[in-house]
């Protein structure tokens, strides 16, 4: 390896950094599902991997870590949580079912609380998101944020949370 040159991480681990308003923002490639806009009014969903590589059970073996990143107004920031395999499912089903019907909700919602969110339509391919995150489980500090998005993001959104799915699948044992 040259000097100076960094290590092929591999796809999962490799990162790019983009400066955005005064501040970095350090994005790693993979398992992504964003919602909203290219830099601001968005949330980011980064799935990194099984919390618990090693088990194969249902009760330990679901739980991802995630990096959470959320830009809506003038709030920004990240946290660090678990989430499981399984709310990804009902997600890659529900919007799909919107943009299909443009009329309904679907909702991810988790275990812990760390991260919730609503998406509704009217009828006529206009779509609030409506969520809560918490930086930390428990007694962590709490944002209760709005996006609005248009039926054109919905199969995007479904898309990335199937392939989660796909690439971290719900053991069964």
């Amino acid at each position: 390896m040259p000097d100076g040159a960094a290590p092929d991480l591999g796809p999962r681990e490799q990162e790019l950094s983009f400066r955005s308003v005064s501040r970095e923002v350090i994005v790693t490639s993979g398992m992504q599902m964003v919602i909203g806009g290219a830099e601001h009014e968005r949330l980011v969903v980064d799935v990194r991997g099984y919390s618990n590589p090693h088990a194969t059970d249902i009760y330990d073996g679901n739980w991802l870590t995630a990096r959470v990143s959320i830009d809506v107004g003038g709030f920004c920031g990240a946290f660090d949580c678990e989430l499981r395999t399984e709310d990804f499912i009902a997600l890659a089903r529900d919007a799909a079912d919107l943009h299909d019907d443009l009329r309904g909700v679907a909702t991810f919602k988790t275990i812990e609380g760390q991260l919730e969110f609503r998406v509704a339509g009217d009828g006529l391919g206009h779509f609030e998101v409506a969520g809560e995150v918490i930086d930390r489980v428990g007694d962590g500090n709490r944002l209760a944020w709005t996006i609005h998005i248009d039926q054109t993001q919905l199969p995007e959104i479904s898309a990335r949370a199937a392939s989660i799915v796909r690439t971290y699948p719900k053991r069964r044992r």
